[in-house]
């Protein structure tokens, strides 16, 4: 196997990672049981709901079913299509 040598990195990206690595994560409240969690959480570790259900999209998919955007959307598809046949 030969010996690969590794590049240094930067000194400026070297130093943005240690200070992001230095930096403690804030602490925020789950929404569903109010414990703190830490900012960059997937999941609360207290009841295991996730932390931001719009992340993703099925997460905005659902967000569009819950604020009713997404019946919207259908009837109004719907009625075009009907009033397309009736011409």
């Amino acid at each position: 196997m030969p010996n690969e040598e590794e590049e240094e990195e930067p000194e400026s990206l070297r130093k943005k990672w240690e200070a992001e690595e230095s930096r403690p994560l804030a602490d925020i409240s789950c929404r569903h049981c109010g414990q703190p969690i830490k900012e960059n959480s997937f999941s609360c570790l207290y009841c295991g709901e996730r932390v931001f259900d719009d992340s993703g999209p099925i997460g905005k998919l659902a967000k569009w079913i819950k604020d009713g955007r997404l019946i919207l959307i259908i009837l109004m598809i719907l009625m075009g299509m009907l009033a397309f046949t009736l011409l």
